[in-house]
C-alpha cells in the first residue's frame, strides 16, 4: 500500500513546494490540511491531482483529530504556523495561536489517537538560536529574540515531550533559516 503523508500547513510556501515534490511518487498518498489564511494555496503545484486537500484549522484539536483518524498517516509534516514574522512582531499573539497553537492542537489530537504517530517531521526555524555571530552548530545555545522563535522552540519542546510519552515514534526537527524562492508571498530576499 502507498505511504500516507499528511502535511499540516501544506498550502503554504514550504508546504506547497514539498507537496509538489511528494506527489511525483506513486508510492505516496498525499493529504494536506490548511486553512488557506496564508501562502499560495496549491499555486506552486503544476497540478493538485493526487492531493487530498482538506480545508480546516490546524490550531483546532478537533479538526486535527478528525484528519488524523481519517488519514491514519505514516508521516506527518507539521508545517502549519505563522510565516509572516514582521506581522507577528507587532502582534505576538499571532505566534501563540498560529505557531504554538498548531503544535498544541496536534499534541491534543495525538493524545486521543488510537495509535502512536509513526513519524513526525517538524518545520522549525534557526530563529530558535537568536542572533548568533558565528556558525550555528547542534550545540549552539537556544536564545530566541522573537515571538516566532520562542513559539517554535516551545513547539519543539512540546513535540519532544510527546515523543518521550510514546505518542510519536520518530521525531525529526528541521530548523530552516530564511527560506526564499519561487512563489514566496513575503519575507527577506
Amino acid at each position: 500500500p502507498p505511504m500516507r503523508l499528511l502535511l499540516t500547513g501544506g498550502a503554504g510556501f514550504i508546504g506547497s513546494h514539498l507537496c509538489a515534490r511528494l506527489i511525483k511518487s506513486p508510492l505516496e498518498q498525499v493529504h494536506v490540511l490548511d486553512n488557506l489564511s496564508m501562502g499560495n494555496g496549491l499555486q506552486n503545484l503544476s497540478s493538485s491531482e493526487g492531493v487530498n486537500f482538506i480545508v480546516g484549522d490546524a490550531a483546532d484539536p478537533n479538526v486535527v483529530g478528525s484528519v488524523l483518524e481519517e488519514v491514519s498517516p505514516d508521516i506527518v509534516f507539521h508545517l502549519a504556523a505563522n510565516s509572516d514574522i514582521k506581522l507577528s512582531s507587532v502582534n505576538p499573539s499571532i505566534e501563540l495561536n498560529n505557531t504554538f497553537g498548531t503544535s498544541v492542537a496536534l499534541g491534543v489530537a495525538l493524545g486521543k489517537a488510537e495509535r502512536p504517530l509513526p513519524r513526525l517531521v517538524f518545520s522549525s526555524t534557526s530563529a530558535v538560536y537568536g542572533d548568533v555571530p558565528f556558525e550555528i552548530q547542534g550545540t549552539t545555545p537556544k536564545a530566541p529574540e522573537s515571538a516566532y522563535g520562542w513559539m517554535k522552540l516551545a513547539s519543539e519542546r512540546l513535540l519532544e515531550s510527546l515523543q518521550i510519552a510514546g505518542l510519536i515514534v520518530k521525531l525529526d526537527i528541521v530548523r530552516f533559516p530564511n527560506v526564499t524562492g519561487k512563489g514566496q508571498t513575503h519575507g527577506v530576499v
